[in-house]
């Protein structure tokens, strides 16, 4: 059946998947939905990444909240920070690099102003002296100034980090500034700098390429990195893009770095070769006040503590991972994480789609459940794509897989619901055919049966005129006659009847295919309605019909002609019944049956039909609008009201009844004024398929 499909003309294909594929798709692109579904898959994939061993090359010396209370200073006082640098210093580390802002002095409570004013110029000093020591600024609004010292020795690196919408840090600056000629400017980022400074220790060089992109290398030219300035990436897109970024390839492992507490380092309660040849990051990790923020390995492990795997990452340790990524690249072979070409993100899509829509194609032949036959490989490429991306991601290259992924449930979704809709509407056609196909014999042969009896009555009439009259057998088969003939005509109005269902059930399959709705007067319609009706149903009985037609509707309203007729039909079937059982047992009873319309006030038109017949028990009343069941005392299909209430309900209106037993029925339905936006959406669009 898809085969046929795809057969067609090429403008109905345009149309299809324009309209079920490209639309949803693009509208899932600008809302931002795969974006978030991208970056939630590229968090996942560092989550689910075995535990690396701790990176022996860097140590983090941190102010912890247990310091704050000894030392009664909420960041490192100019003393502290002096005898850390100094304690450091003497283990002769590769470098030593602060994580906190040293612009201006801070003083110790527990130090006099001259103690203070002295150990203020002690660090600066050491600043002076110490060659492998860098302090760092926020060049980026709002700016924070270095330290003078440092600042003229050049001995600094940039603080800013570039954060995705969702306040995730996903990548470092190489240069958080470029100049209007696109080139780098000012300084580098802290981390990046750091990582470069140590690799030059190591006997590597380094190079800023044309493009921007910044390599590493030995005498040999071997161990090349390349650190390639980010062009796109699915949590860049709009984000900030003013440097030049990279994507951290975040380490993952219960202890990523070593890790010492400043009171640890002046107490002398530390190994004596800790920091020899490493490099030494100082941060505040006290909770009160280290700067934290949130990267991919929090997203996916949420706890209410703070640090490795908790809810936020302090700065300190995003300078760490920084340097341990571009490091562990050059001297471990561990690769960077880089986007994947855009080339291979299209081939994948075209890939799920086309697999997506040859197991459709498939599984088309067999008519059964679509849905299933074909979930399982819907699930399947999702499975494929998702563990495409997990691998790519291993090796260090990002691949996006949103967009595939959506796409091939758009894909199932929509030709699957074509596929389902377009075999019901066919069932659909062929039942109507043959329902109609009935129609016509039964027509035939009730019109025959009608001929038959009548010719029987006049045969009898003419034999009976020839025949004595005392004899007893002829009086006997006369009266079988009449009996037998009487059957007859009971039949023959069984038929009748069924033949007005079967009529109704026509137009029923009509209306579910093509749109009847036609601009018309709504009370000039209900007006034929019903004057028919009691013109085809006159059974002699008197009924008193009542109208009361609203003038505020308006005379051009866009309603099915079918719908009102058949509902009012059935309507006034059921009222006339109720009346007339009624007439049979009431004493100085005359049946009325009053129809109106009027308009409510949420602009919809009412229609009400009101009989004083017999009324409906009210433990019939939550029953009457389903399937097979009736209100009546005589034997009914159940269908009526059934088949009323889907039709008012698919035109977006309600239908509801009020009745007291012995008293009388009320029946209100509701159609909108305007009826073009009804739920019946999905007819319209086949509909507009088949158009050329």
């Amino acid at each position: 059946m898809l085969v046929s499909f795809f057969s067609q003309s090429s403008r109905k294909i345009v149309k299809y998947v324009l309209l079920t594929v490209v639309l949803p798709i693009a509208f899932l692109s600008l809302s931002g939905i795969l974006r978030i579904l991208d970056l939630a898959v590229y968090d996942l994939g560092f989550h689910l990444r075995p535990s690396e061993p701790m990176d022996e090359r860097i140590v983090i010396v941190e102010w912890t909240e247990e310091n704050l209370q000894t030392y009664e200073e909420t960041t490192f006082s100019d003393e502290n920070l002096a005898a850390l640098v100094e304690k450091i210093q003497a283990q002769q580390p590769s470098l030593i690099a602060f994580d906190i802002y040293r612009d201006i002095p801070v003083y110790s409570p527990r130090l006099s102003d001259e103690e203070n004013s002295q150990a203020y110029k002690r660090l600066q000093e050491l600043f002076r002296s110490t060659p492998n020591l860098f302090g760092i600024e926020k060049i980026l609004e709002p700016k924070i100034n270095p330290p003078k010292v440092l600042k003229e020795k050049e001995q600094i690196a940039a603080s800013d980090l570039p954060s995705d919408r969702d306040g995730f840090i996903r990548r470092s600056y190489i240069f958080p500034i470029l100049s209007k000629e696109g080139e780098p400017r000012d300084v580098p980022y802290i981390g990046s700098r750091l990582a470069g400074e140590y690799l030059v220790r190591k006997g590597l060089k380094t190079d800023l390429l044309d493009n921007n992109s910044l390599i590493f290398y030995d005498d040999d030219e071997q161990n090349l990195v390349i650190l390639n300035p980010l062009k796109n990436f699915a949590g860049a897109y709009n984000d900030d893009r003013q440097g030049l970024d990279f994507l951290i390839n975040w380490r993952k492992g219960e202890t990523l770095f070593r890790r010492v507490s400043a009171g640890e380092i002046t107490s002398n309660q530390i190994p004596p070769d800790l920091f020899s040849d490493r490099l030494v990051i100082i941060g505040n990790v006290s909770s009160a006040t280290g700067d934290r923020h949130p990267i991919p390995l929090n997203r996916w492990r949420r706890t209410d503590k703070i640090g490795t795997y908790g809810v936020e990452t302090f700065g300190v340790e995003i300078v760490a991972q920084v340097a341990s990524s571009i490091i562990s690249a050059a001297l471990d072979g561990r690769p960077l994480m880089k986007p994947a070409p855009k080339i291979i993100e299209i081939l994948l899509f075209l890939a799920s789609v086309g697999a997506i829509i040859k197991f459709i194609a498939k599984s088309s032949y067999s008519r059964k459940n679509l849905y299933l036959a074909t979930l399982l490989p819907a699930l399947s490429i999702t499975g494929i794509l998702l563990l495409c991306c997990f691998v790519a991601h291993n090796l260090g290259w990002w691949l996006p897989v949103a967009i595939s992924i959506a796409s091939v449930w758009v894909v199932y979704l929509a030709i699957i619901y074509y596929l389902n809709r377009k075999q019901e509407l066919d069932k659909f056609l062929s039942l109507d055919l043959l329902a109609g196909d009935l129609k016509h014999r039964l027509g035939n042969k009730l019109h025959s049966f009608k001929s038959s009896s009548r010719l029987i009555k006049t045969s009898f009439k003419k034999f009976e005129s020839i025949l004595p009259k005392d004899e007893q057998e002829v009086l006997e088969a006369e009266e079988n006659f009449n009996k037998a003939v009487l059957n007859i005509d009971k039949e023959v109005s069984i038929l009748t009847r069924y033949n007005m269902q079967l009529d109704r059930f026509l137009k029923y399959s009509h209306l579910n295919i093509i749109e009847l709705t036609n601009s018309l007067d709504a009370n000039q319609t209900v007006e034929t309605i019903v004057n028919r009706f009691f013109a085809e149903n006159d059974d002699g009985n008197p009924i008193c019909v009542l109208k009361q037609y609203d003038g505020k509707i308006p005379t051009e309203t866009e309603i099915s002609t079918v719908v009102l007729e058949i509902v009012l039909n059935n309507l006034l079937e059921n009222a006339v019944w109720a009346v007339s059982a009624k007439a049979r047992t009431a004493h100085e009873y005359f049946p009325t049956i009053c129809v109106k319309t009027r308009l409510s006030k949420n602009r919809k038109i009412e229609f009400i039909v009101e009989d004083n017949g017999i009324g409906i028990r009210r433990a019939y009343l939550k029953e009457i609008f389903q399937p097979f069941e009736s209100f009546r005392s005589e034997k009914s299909s159940g269908l009526g009201l059934y088949i009323a209430k889907k039709l008012v309900t698919s035109y977006g209106g309600t239908i509801g009844v009020e009745s007291t037993l012995r008293k009388g029925s009320k029946f209100i339905f509701s159609l909108p004024l305007i009826n073009r936006n009804h739920p019946r959406f999905f007819d319209n669009f086949l509909s507009f398929l088949r158009k050329e």
